[in-house]
């Protein structure tokens, strides 16, 4: 039971922080926005920049894939 809460709260953290990413990503510019949507990777480069410097983000997004490895250790 532990093992799927962490899972699907950690790809539940993920999925919300990475499409707030998005819609920064669109308020920055409509490029900006549909790379995020859909290049792989764009997400942490975009959250990264000095511009638009998210390190909280980052932190709670990096915890969210933390808690989905966990969750996938606890669950095999």
């Amino acid at each position: 039971m532990p093992g799927k809460l962490l899972f699907f709260g950690g790809f539940a953290i993920a999925l919300g922080i990475q499409l707030y990413i998005v819609v920064l990503g669109f308020k920055k510019s409509l490029p900006h926005g549909f790379c995020c949507l859909i290049v792989p990777g764009y997400v942490l480069y975009f959250a990264l920049r000095r511009d638009v410097r998210q390190i909280r983000a980052i932190f709670f997004w990096a915890t969210g894939l933390f808690f989905i490895i966990i969750g996938a250790f606890l669950l095999s």
